[in-house]
């Protein structure tokens, strides 16, 4: 089918040149010390009879002055620990690394350090050397039978990787047991040195790091893995344009796959049509779909032209907005172009049929109205409703990776482009510490003027602009 209802298991990409060349070169150096190869440190190389000691022998004499039965060294950069049980092991902590994140929510029943849990860590670090990022093993990103389990899982690996980024090493990473923080760690350093999961997984077994037995933990490392190797390998096979429409101040956006030259627009509007066209034709694209993110109030679609001039374009809008398509998607359908595909997010609030179109590698989210660069659309006419659309932006567009590009369907403040993390920072509306009741009283507040050519917009594109 054309356009899937569920979002199917990640096919995991094997690339087996590189991890070949990556074995040879530098993937047990970059990970674990103790996988033996003629060129790394090795923890003790054995030859018949005699014994050959490395750079590793300071390391594992370093290792077993660790009070801790939980710690393990990985390298002059990294270790990994369970529970510090008491003063001693922070103490030895303290002396062999100069920062640490720490995983445990710090609920009764998993907790990561004696005492008061991070406070405890932060005394010992101190807070520019200490990060919090709690690792529940019952949240979305780690519960793989969902259907966005994908798009938490990179989101919640943006959240460690943000945070080992901005640490000076060498660098501990602690949960009760290890078996975490060794998914953590392995899965970061693979994406560094863009690994491929085998080639993760295989080192991660040799070495015997715990997390490997952990079916959640395993899956959550492959889909990040997966994720980021795949966008390596599609850099430079789509196709990305951004056009801008004066009069309404609207964003239509092309994209293609380079492969199949198979072509969506997103948003188009009638009165640059012709421009649009002019773009297909001389890409050699062949135009599939029209997708519109909603009802426009502010300006006629140019759906219903562009399949007059394109004869096996098809038109899409969800089916929660009422209007006339050829094709009408729900929340979580995907629609296919060539290799790539984009997954529907319903985010209604501005109006009740509004959708979110996010790439597959989850790097780019065409938000239409619902969320705005420093703003979002209004919610006083179309069904709108602030309530609502606060939902809409909390749980579907605001648990996107924070490095998720925003392009949405206007500018009015001279920006092309956002993320997550920028809006979730700096959008006034809606960034962090606003409430649901804080927005309403923002939203009515506003008293806007309706839009120019409100009359004419809703009843034309309802029909698809024709």
């Amino acid at each position: 089918m054309l356009i899937s209802r569920r979002i199917q298991n990640i096919a995991f990409l094997s690339f087996s040149g590189l991890a070949s060349l990556f074995l040879g070169q530098i993937a047990v150096h970059a990970f674990f010390h103790n996988i033996i190869t003629s060129n790394i440190i090795g923890p003790f190389i054995s030859n018949g009879s005699t014994s050959r000691y490395t750079r590793s022998t300071l390391l594992f004499a370093k290792e077993k002055t660790s009070p801790s039965t939980n710690y393990r060294y990985i390298d002059e950069n990294f270790g990994i620990d369970g529970l510090i049980s008491d003063a001693s092991e922070l103490q030895f902590l303290q002396d062999n690394y100069k920062s640490i994140l720490y995983l445990c929510p710090d609920t009764p029943t998993d907790t990561g350090c004696f005492e008061w849990g991070f406070e405890t860590v932060v005394k010992a670090f101190g807070a520019e050397n200490s990060r919090h990022v709690p690792l529940d093993l019952s949240t979305s990103a780690f519960q793989f039978t969902d259907n966005s389990y994908p798009i938490h899982a990179i989101a919640a690996f943006e959240n460690f990787q943000q945070a080992l980024d901005s640490l000076t090493t060498p660098t501990v990473i602690v949960c009760k047991k290890n078996i975490r923080s060794s998914a953590v760690l392995a899965t970061y350093l693979g994406v560094k040195a863009q690994v491929s999961e085998e080639q993760v997984f295989a080192d991660s077994t040799a070495a015997g790091l715990r997390y490997v037995d952990n079916d959640r933990l395993r899956l959550w490392s492959k889909t990040v893995l997966s994720t980021y190797m795949k966008r390596g390998a599609n850099s430079g096979r789509l196709i990305f344009r951004q056009f801008f429409e004066k009069e309404s101040s609207t964003y239509t956006y092309l994209l293609a796959d380079l492969p199949s030259k198979e072509a969506i627009l997103i948003d188009p509007v009638l009165e640059t049509v012709e421009r649009d066209a002019q773009f297909v034709r001389e890409l050699g694209l062949n135009l599939k779909y029209c997708l519109n993110t909603h009802i426009h109030a502010d300006h006629i679609t140019g759906s219903g032209r562009l399949k007059g001039i394109f004869p096996d374009c098809k038109s899409i809008i969800s089916e929660a907005s009422g209007a006339q398509a050829d094709v009408k998607v729900h929340d979580g359908d995907l629609i296919r172009f060539g290799t790539r595909h984009l997954v529907v997010l319903a985010t209604p609030g501005h109006t009740d049929g509004c959708v979110s179109f996010l790439l597959d590698d989850s790097s780019m989210v065409f938000t239409g109205d619902a969320l705005l660069m420093r703003g979002c659309g209004r919610t006083d006419f179309q069904q709108g409703s602030a309530r609502l659309l606060y939902q809409s932006i909390q749980s579907k567009l605001f648990t996107l990776p924070g490095s998720c590009l925003v392009y949405p369907a206007h500018n009015y403040i001279g920006v092309a482009s956002s993320t997550i993390r920028e809006e979730m920072e700096h959008n006034p509306r809606l960034k962090v510490g606003i409430s649901c009741e804080c927005f309403e009283e923002i939203m009515a507040a506003l008293n806007l003027a309706p839009p120019a050519k409100l009359d004419v917009a809703i009843p034309a594109n309802m029909v698809c602009g024709v």
